[in-house]
């Protein structure tokens, strides 16, 4: 009897010390103790979040930018356009710059004197001497290129051998060309004394208005090439 006494007593120890220490190491309460590091807890530095939206951010439009500015630009350039018409007598640029005061343009006309040559001269350059100049005229003969003098004037084209003279430089390129075709290698084309003056106009400060007005007036002149002013 004694004995279940001492039992029952300690079983009825061993519930209260289990009431005591609280709930079993699996029940909730437990595991939240045992989670929970106090001493491993750390601050961590802020993402840069900020920069990082900055680089996703889209480009500022520089090329808008520059595309705006570049018709400033061609309207500066077209402004400051000039064309020349080279090659007026004197009768006819009087006319051309009556038409320009009509389209309002008058302010925008100078004109210069070109001087032209009276003629071009195929020719062999001076060899010298009348003796060295003979023996070339020799050597041409033997060509069966007869049609030829010996320039003996005191210029610089002394001893000279000429080959023809003619009133345009086209044709006395043309001669030149047939001349080459028939051995001679030292023929040149040259200018001899001055003809009557050409009158070439410029007109400056150009938009596109007044070139499109100039071309139109350039219908009545059709000599006239228009190129850039020099």
């Amino acid at each position: 009897m004694l004995k279940f006494v001492l039992g029952a007593l300690l079983v009825a120890n061993l519930a209260m010390f289990v009431i005591e220490r609280g709930e079993p190491a699996g029940h909730e309460p437990a595991r939240m103790k045992n989670q929970l590091y106090p001493d491993r807890i750390r601050l961590l530095p802020a993402t840069a979040s900020a920069p990082a939206a900055a680089a996703d951010a889209p480009a500022a439009p520089v090329a808008a930018v520059a595309t705006a500015a570049a018709p400033s630009a061609a309207t500066a350039a077209a402004a400051a356009a000039c064309v020349e018409l080279a090659s007026f007598t004197a009768a006819e640029a009087g006319r051309f710059e009556a038409r320009m005061a009509e389209l309002g343009l008058a302010d925008r006309v100078s004109r210069r004197d070109v001087p032209t040559p009276s003629s071009y001269m195929v020719m062999i350059p001076p060899q010298g001497s009348r003796e060295a100049a003979d023996a070339k005229t020799e050597e041409l003969r033997r060509l069966g290129i007869t049609d030829t003098f010996i320039i003996q004037d005191n210029s610089a084209r002394r001893w000279g051998i000429a080959l023809g003279t003619f009133r345009s430089e086209e044709a006395a390129q043309s001669h030149l060309a047939a001349m080459s075709r028939r051995g001679v290698r030292t023929a040149r084309v040259e200018q001899f004394g001055t003809g009557p003056a050409r009158i070439a106009i410029q007109l400056r400060g150009l938009d596109a208005a007044a070139e499109a007005q100039i071309t139109r007036a350039r219908a009545e002149f059709p000599r006239q090439e228009a190129q850039g002013c020099g």
